[in-house]
């Protein structure tokens, strides 16, 4: 499932982003960019945001040793 919205970046080199928290654990990023722009990819965008994400919820998990 995917949430729809959002809007179009506001600089021709530049990206369109926003978000929605759809529960404890689900958010949905909308990036948009122009084809026109060789220095902007929306898929490689969201991939960063993902990535970065995963990264800060690594730094918020209990290890066993931990605990």
């Amino acid at each position: 499932a995917r949430a729809g919205g959002g809007f179009g970046p506001v600089a021709d080199d530049g990206y369109g982003v926003s978000y929605m928290i759809a529960g404890e654990n689900t958010m949905f990023f909308h990036v948009s960019s122009k084809f026109s722009s060789s220095e902007t990819n929306s898929q490689r965008f969201g991939n960063h945001i993902r990535q970065a994400l995963s990264d800060i919820a690594d730094l918020f998990k209990v290890t066993k040793a931990e605990s």
